[in-house]
């Protein structure tokens, strides 16, 4: 998971530079990565601005943001 989330880190920093980056969709393993996106706030910017997150066919991690 570790490296899948590094390679997915180091893509939208380059995408963030041409233009924003505001949800992201997921399916099936892909969907369970998406959804701990926006747990990883704090790691970078890039992911700060992720507005919204569509998840198809995956497993679901219960989690509370606080602001």
């Amino acid at each position: 998971i570790d490296a899948s989330l590094l390679w997915i880190l180091r893509s939208m920093e380059l995408e963030m530079h041409s233009k924003p980056i505001h949800g992201v969709m997921g399916f099936s393993q892909g969907g369970t990565i998406a959804g701990l996106l926006p747990l990883l706030k704090e790691k970078s910017p890039a992911f700060a601005d992720i507005k919204f997150l569509i998840l198809v066919c995956c497993h679901i991690l219960i989690y509370c943001l606080t602001s």
